[in-house]
């Protein structure tokens, strides 16, 4: 059986709408009831206010809670230190993550297509 690979398309993350908008599409990849990869994609983000780290954090709790263990595994792209380190703070203070999660640093910051630039760093967080 083939494992669909789901996009999520991040922007900034600074009002309650933007935080349900994240939180709806997570629902409906959930809500087709197969397992799936889920990509993230976070060219577009360049603030995040704190506050939607930790009810991030709730979220992830209670998909863990709620749903089938559908989710396989999650990749995250990101092409800047200040969201590198809010993946590591999310992931290793505020909660576990759902199935593995891998993130690949990008060198070359914000520019238009990601896929010919070298990866800087990789980390992977586990659930536990």
């Amino acid at each position: 059986m083939a494992i669909n690979e789901e996009i999520l398309q991040l922007t900034n993350i600074q009002t309650d709408n933007d935080f349900q908008k994240i939180t709806n599409a997570i629902d409906a990849m959930y809500a087709k009831q197969n397992q799936f990869r889920m990509l993230i994609e976070t060219q577009k983000v360049r603030q995040v206010d704190f506050k939607y780290l930790y009810k991030i954090g709730k979220y992830l709790n209670n998909i863990r809670n709620t749903y089938p263990r559908l989710l396989t595994q999650t990749q995250i792209r990101v092409y800047d230190d200040f969201i590198f380190n809010l993946l590591y703070t999310l992931f290793t203070w505020v909660a576990s993550p759902v199935a593995k999660v891998v993130v690949i640093y990008y060198e070359g910051g914000y520019t238009d297509d990601p896929s010919d630039r070298p990866i800087k760093k990789i980390k992977e967080y586990y659930p536990h």
